[in-house]
């Protein structure tokens, strides 16, 4: 499970707990080519049953049986964190929609 919210000043600071996920996509060039991205993204997560955060509408949360995920939009990467079983079907969701790298946790 992703603990970030449980790291302590000066013990685990160096240690991360999310998962980076970069967007391929042919849109590069086009004028428009990050709001149709984003546009595309924001149809398809909801579509999975998350919701955009209301402070941030490029944070999407999901909460299955208690267990949260949580995706974060940002340009053409993408950041999860929350409950391992969660990422992992979120980045097979990601994946069956768009050409994507896993990149690995962040460092």
């Amino acid at each position: 499970m992703g603990r970030g919210f449980s790291q302590k000043k000066g013990e685990d600071y160096d240690e991360v707990f999310v998962l980076v996920v970069e967007l391929n996509h042919a849109l590069y060039g086009l004028k428009q080519a990050s709001r149709a991205l984003y546009s595309r993204i924001d149809v398809y997560m909801t579509r999975l049953g998350f919701y955009k955060s209301v402070v941030d509408p490029n944070n999407y949360i999901k909460v299955v049986k208690g267990e949260p995920v949580i995706m974060l939009l940002y340009v053409d990467d993408v950041f999860l964190t929350g409950v391992e079983h969660l990422i992992s079907q979120c980045k097979r969701d990601l994946a069956s929609e768009f050409d994507m790298n896993d990149i690995g946790l962040m460092h």
